[in-house]
């Protein structure tokens, strides 16, 4: 039987939607025993979702408890033999998965946005240039792959409706990291990538981009950017959509002021909606979206806001 093992951001210890999906995709109609790693947090909270759950100790949630993971993920591999170990494809699941796939020897295959099951393979979907190319890489049955998954491609309407066992492996993976945590700082902000709804700047709107945060803020969603506001100093760089930001699949996307490279359209493959404000109707995001607003596009935020408080009055008179 194959056995797939999926490891959660350790900070929220929560398998979410998207890796078991993933897992039921690799699994295909054949038997399939599912695995979750939990380093730290509630245990119990991932009854009835898996097989199996797994609780091994880890010196922390950040980076300073990779080493340990990769440890305890080995170790939990020589005893079961996985198939496929599945993780998210965020900062901490990219420092953790090209370690672990050289620790166990398994192929290391980034950014999967799908996955489909022949009788004999596996084919793996992931994006391989900054033009948005795309390239199918194929495992036989019986190699072990490391798989990050680009976020919120893969979802899920499962139920909790299987039987867990709960396993304890608490001397597994103990041990000094070798790395210590000097210095911690709390964001209470939303990881972009999470937003339904993301209102994102360029360079039409430059350093007025706190002038988007109230349009935000009214449709519950959050302010982006594109990469010449973050190498201008302008916007913090975890805000930025790109592929050398962040990828994000929200279900509204307004681009305000951005001319639209390569590599921002690329990022933004999972969006429903875009909505693209611009001065220049020819602008190469442009032609992608759904809606173009010629015109300025903080101007455009503003009446956008003044319309949604007016309609907002008007159903609570």
């Amino acid at each position: 039987m194959r056995r797939v093992l999926v490891i959660a951001e350790q900070a929220e210890a929560r398998v979410t939607p998207d890796l078991l999906e993933a897992a039921r995709c690799f699994a295909g109609d054949a038997p399939c025993e599912s695995f979750a790693l939990v380093a730290s947090g509630d245990a119990a909270a991932l009854s009835g979702w898996l097989d199996t759950v797994v609780s091994v100790p880890a010196p922390g949630t950040g980076v300073e408890a990779i080493p340990a993971l990769v440890r305890s993920v080995a170790a939990l591999h020589r005893e079961f033999g996985f198939a496929c170990i599945l993780m998210p494809g965020s900062q901490w699941g990219s420092m953790l998965a090209p370690r672990l796939a050289a620790r166990i020897e398994a192929a290391l295959i980034p950014e999967v946005r799908e996955i489909t099951r022949s009788e004999q393979s596996v084919r793996f979907l992931r994006r391989v240039s900054r033009n948005g190319d795309l390239a199918v890489i194929e495992t036989v049955e019986g190699a072990p792959a490391v798989v990050t998954l680009q976020p919120r491609v893969f979802s899920s309407s499962g139920k909790p409706d299987r039987t867990t066992r709960f396993l304890d492996r608490e001397g597994q993976g103990a041990g000094n990291s070798g790395i210590r945590l000097l210095r911690k700082t709390e964001n209470t902000e939303q990881d972009i990538r999470d937003a339904d709804v993301l209102v994102s700047a360029g360079a039409g709107v430059g350093r007025r981009i706190d002038e988007l945060k109230p349009l935000a803020d009214a449709l519950g969603g959050q302010v982006s950017a594109s990469r010449s506001l973050v190498n201008q100093g302008i916007a913090p760089r975890r805000i930025q959509v790109g592929q050398s930001g962040k990828t994000v699949a929200p279900r509204l996307y307004m681009a305000m002021g951005i001319h639209g490279a390569s590599q921002h359209v690329a990022a933004l493959a999972g969006a429903e909606t875009i909505i693209c404000v611009n001065t220049n109707a020819k602008a190469p995001l442009c032609s992608l979206a759904d809606m173009v607003v010629v015109g300025d596009a903080v101007a455009f935020a503003q009446d956008l806001l003044r319309k949604i408080k007016e309609e907002q009055e008007n159903a609570t008179d």
